[in-house]
């Protein structure tokens, strides 16, 4: 199964890991690995990247901490979970 229209979940990815790896590494590699002109990204009152939108392809990567309220996690429609180590 691909990423592409095909994909039957919701097309929303949530990034889990620590912050210092979320700044350092993981959020650079992303945007180094985006195509120029497809990816939007905010802060939303955060010290780095909190979401990136790729709205050609109508996904959104939201990046967590492990460090974060428990309800930040709850009641969402999400397609795509990864747990950074």
């Amino acid at each position: 199964m691909n990423l592409d229209e095909s994909w039957p979940f919701p097309k929303l990815c949530w990034y889990c890991s620590t912050a210092d790896a979320l700044r350092d590494k993981i959020i650079p590699l992303f945007e180094k690995l985006a195509l120029p002109g497809t990816m939007e990204s905010s802060k939303d009152g955060k010290t780095f990247t909190a979401k990136m939108t790729f709205p050609k392809y109508d996904w959104t990567i939201s990046f967590k901490t492990y460090e974060q309220e428990p309800s930040t996690f709850e009641s969402a429609d999400v397609g795509l979970l990864i747990l950074g180590f």
